[in-house]
């Protein structure tokens, strides 16, 4: 699903417990009541247009189920479990369904749904006390839910999943104004509506969706978005630690800040420093760490989050992430099957590490990275994922994202160390020279409840950078279709921020790149009429596109 902005006037925040950016808050609080509205649509016969109607099944009863009447399965049983669950039991979400016939076939909606929102919410309005539905009485509606007849006609499009924020902030309905309004396209029965339902209802508490659009719409399918499954990826397991700092459901005690730098390190916990580590003689230093489980079987308990950077700037800065996954509550989740008749392996206990580049726009509008229409390495929020090389099965249902290899890397655990020089790293952008951090992450011990892992520094402020050339192998020729091969001076790895483009007599064309070594291979696949012999015609690179030298330090 996809948020759109409707208007240029979105709702105000709704807690004060929520810290999202203004372009995603609704008016939906992340604690204490919500009040949800579904409204069932159905479209009658006009022109040479059939009555669209709803299949057996797809019932006004199964609609409401999916609010909080277990109309899925676990862990996706319905909204307010669920997010019971998720919050900790800081959020509980309960709401109605009511049936509704548009006035019009529905291809008349097909450039304004919210026309059909106003149509229904105004002929039900005789029926509706619509201020039962503002449970933290902010002026908005919590939510409203649209689940229309006739199928969907593909992502994006009118008819499709979509969360929206309602843009006509004069029309009010008994004193209360919507604010985020969802259209949903499977039949409510369909076992996966609820995890839709789910994943929607993210939006409007105020999350961004973590999948890239590229891969929505034919793109790379792998690396993408966050690289790993997130409810806000693929509809699957539970929300993760980044998006539960931001919408206030981990208190400040559940919230450890290491700083890590070469001054030492520095741990606090609700606002107290509680451990200080000074560098040894070489300048380098380390500290050990437990951390419980994020999820449990008791949805009040959890371990809480590490928050891992070189200086604590703050919720929207840049940082690491640190959770202790296991197999429990809304994570209770499933490796990918290895053939069609093998039994479920329930996930292993580990950590998973994200690396959050959470810094906002002028005014605190809106994030400045996203997982959109941002790059692997250069986005919001991403898994650092040890086997991201390998392609990955999309998760679905209780199945969580893994490699197709049918083992499961996504996770660290006992041994796995994550520093400056490994791949994936802990420098941004993967890039050492403007993204280094000194820092390193060893795991210790997974066990049952709880993990341990070792967090340290090098002393090291930035990094000696080798000098670097790239040169094109004699005897070639730049043809539509085919393969230039460069030679780099070091070793590099390719970063995946951006390919490279190929500049053909003024125009610029997209190309990809591959690199192994000192071996840089740059494809590309025109249309034959762009290029001619008397061309003229460059390789452009673009800043960050290497990591370089033997440590994978540095990029050009």
């Amino acid at each position: 699903a996809v948020e759109r902005d409707a208007g240029d006037d979105p709702a105000p925040t709704a807690h004060s417990s929520s810290n999202v950016p203004i372009f995603w808050r609704g008016g939906m609080a992340t604690e204490g009541a919500a009040r949800v509205l579904a409204l069932r649509v159905s479209f009658p016969a006009e022109g040479d247009e059939p009555a669209l109607d709803f299949e057996q099944g797809d019932t006004l009863e199964a609609l409401d189920a999916l609010i909080d009447g277990g109309g899925g399965s676990f862990p996706y049983e319905d909204l307010s479990s669920y997010y019971r669950r998720s919050s900790y039991g800081k959020l509980s979400i309960s709401g109605d369904a009511f049936d509704y016939t548009a006035l019009h076939a529905r291809s008349y909606y097909d450039d304004d749904v919210l026309a059909l929102f106003a149509e229904a919410m105004s002929a039900l309005d005789a029926q509706i006390d619509y201020s039962d539905y503002d449970a933290n009485a902010d002026g908005y509606i919590d939510a409203v839910y649209l689940h229309f007849a006739g199928g969907d006609t593909g992502w994006m499009s009118t008819w499709w999943s979509i969360t929206q924020t309602w843009g006509d902030t004069g029309t009010a309905f008994d004193g209360v104004k919507p604010s985020k309004v969802v259209t949903l396209h499977l039949p409510s029965d369909d076992p996966f509506a609820a995890a839709t339902v789910i994943h929607e209802t993210g939006h409007v508490l105020g999350l961004p969706d973590y999948y890239s659009a590229s891969t929505q719409t034919g793109g790379a399918s792998w690396p993408s978005g966050i690289m790993g499954s997130d409810m806000m990826m693929d509809n699957v397991g539970d929300h993760n630690g980044f998006s539960k700092w931001l919408l206030g459901w981990l208190d400040e005690d559940e919230v450890t800040r290491v700083e890590a730098s070469s001054a030492g390190i520095v741990v606090s916990r609700g606002g107290e420093v509680v451990e200080r580590v000074s560098p040894g003689g070489d300048g380098t230093s380390a500290l050990q760490l437990s951390l419980a489980s994020y999820t449990d079987d008791d949805p009040a308990r959890t371990g809480g989050i590490i928050v891992l950077s070189n200086e604590d700037e703050g919720m929207f800065s840049d940082y690491y992430v640190l959770q202790y996954d296991t197999f429990a509550g809304n994570q209770s989740l499933y490796l990918p099957p290895v053939s069609e008749d093998a039994e479920p392996q329930a996930i292993p206990n580990g950590f998973r590490m994200y690396r959050a580049m959470a810094e906002l726009t002028d005014g605190g509008f809106d994030f400045i990275h996203s997982n959109m229409y941002g790059s692997v390495n250069n986005q919001l929020i991403e898994l650092v994922d040890p086997d991201m090389d390998e392609m990955h099965v999309p998760g679905s249902g209780d199945v969580i994202c893994g490699a197709d290899s049918g083992e499961y890397g996504c996770m660290l655990r006992e041994g796995d160390e994550v520093t400056p020089d490994t791949h994936p790293s802990t420098n941004f952008f993967e890039a050492a020279n403007f993204g280094y951090t000194g820092i390193g992450v060893r795991i210790d011990a997974c066990g049952d409840d709880a993990g341990t892992l070792t967090v340290s520094h090098s002393g090291l402020d930035k990094p000696d950078t080798p000098d670097f050339a790239l040169e094109p192998v004699d005897g070639q020729a730049l043809y539509n279709a085919g393969t230039l091969v460069f030679e780099a001076s070091v070793s590099v790895r390719a970063s995946l921020m951006e390919n490279p483009t190929v500049v053909i007599d003024g125009r610029v064309y997209p190309a990809a790149l591959r690199a192994e070594g000192t071996r840089v291979e740059v494809e590309t696949r025109l249309d034959p009429t762009v290029i001619g012999p008397d061309s003229v015609c460059e390789v452009v690179f673009p800043a960050g596109q290497f990591s370089i030298g033997a440590d994978g330090a540095g990029e050009e």
